[in-house]
């Protein structure tokens, strides 16, 4: 019996510098039975070229053309336009490793899940290479424990692009559209409707930070507390999870407090995120995270002055 078709979704806006690595990888794959689908997301640069001498080459590669609407529409559009029995969907500035879809494929089939996650490495101006995740896990998480790992930083994380789904998951959910952080605005649905996820940590996928791209801009991205929020109010009434998309949602409140502390350190703005974070301390936990992510909340909530000043260290060598 051969394997299912799956479909590979990849948005594509101004990013000829790194489109070929990013398709390459996808056309390389040691799974073959897969159709890609470039969604040209009006790119003003030479993308839409690109995409189109690709589907010369691979007629296994679908080329859309669309009127910019942003990440969450090309994402649609490309399911919408999709054929397979499974999804995935790659930033067209990443790129995979080449067994990326069947070591995922093979964990969803064996453990009988609709959704698989992998590791990911974070790339910092294509040399800086860090593991982000925690390591040696290869574990299926029911729905209550995938909700809870979701929620915790250094797992599986709401990224859809370290995934491959079950195509049906996304039937009734959709991209939210005019929105950052927009995978966190629906990971937790489409984990709430698949029953659990398998996980591996081993790395996969190669996510690239870069100047100019979604996650880089230069306001900050308050989507990110309103999709926390979202979270917190949806499972507010159970008692397990609580703590922890509480604690997530102060994550999400304090990048934002981290954003403005270098770039905009106006002192009522920041008490002002401080004291929204300092409502959902009594709900949050310290469980579950890493000794570093624990002792940041404790210098957020305590010691104030202190946190700011490591902070601003720890972001001028990060920068350099």
């Amino acid at each position: 019996m051969s394997n299912p078709l799956i479909s590979v979704v990849i948005p594509i806006y101004n990013v000829e510098n790194y489109l070929n690595e990013c398709v390459d990888s996808v056309i390389n794959q040691t799974y073959k039975n897969i159709e890609i689908i470039l969604v040209d997301d009006g790119s003003p640069d030479n993308c839409p070229k690109i995409c189109d001498e690709y589907a010369k080459k691979d007629n296994r590669i679908k080329v859309i053309h669309k009127k910019n609407g942003g990440l969450s529409d090309a994402r649609n559009c490309g399911i919408n336009q999709s054929n397979g029995e499974f999804i995935a969907f790659v930033d067209s500035d990443d790129y995979i490793e080449k067994d990326y879809l069947s070591s995922m494929y093979k964990n969803l089939k064996d453990n009988d899940v609709k959704i698989a996650a992998c590791g990911y490495v974070n790339l910092v101006n294509d040399k800086d290479v860090r593991i982000i995740n925690y390591e040696n896990i290869e574990k299926k998480y029911s729905t209550i424990e995938a909700e809870k790992y979701l929620n915790i930083v250094g797992y599986f994380n709401v990224s859809s692009c370290n995934k491959l789904f079950d195509k049906k998951l996304f039937e009734n959910i959709k991209f939210p559209l005019n929105k950052k952080s927009e995978d966190w605005f629906i990971m937790y649905k489409l984990i709430e409707k698949s029953g659990g996820l398998y996980y591996s940590s081993v790395p996969k996928y190669y996510y690239r930070q870069r100047v100019g791209s979604i996650t880089k801009s230069s306001k900050p991205n308050l989507d990110c507390i309103e999709a926390a929020k979202e979270v917190y109010t949806y499972y507010k009434n159970n008692k397990y999870l609580l703590p922890f998309v509480a604690q997530s949602l102060i994550f999400a409140i304090v990048g934002i407090y981290d954003f403005l502390l270098v770039t905009n350190p106006q002192k009522e703005e920041l008490k002002k995120y401080r004291k929204i974070a300092l409502k959902y301390k009594k709900e949050s936990t310290y469980r579950e995270i890493s000794f570093k992510r624990k002792m940041q909340l404790i210098l957020f909530f305590y010691a104030p002055f202190v946190y700011n000043m490591i902070f601003k260290i720890f972001d001028r060598k990060r920068k350099r």
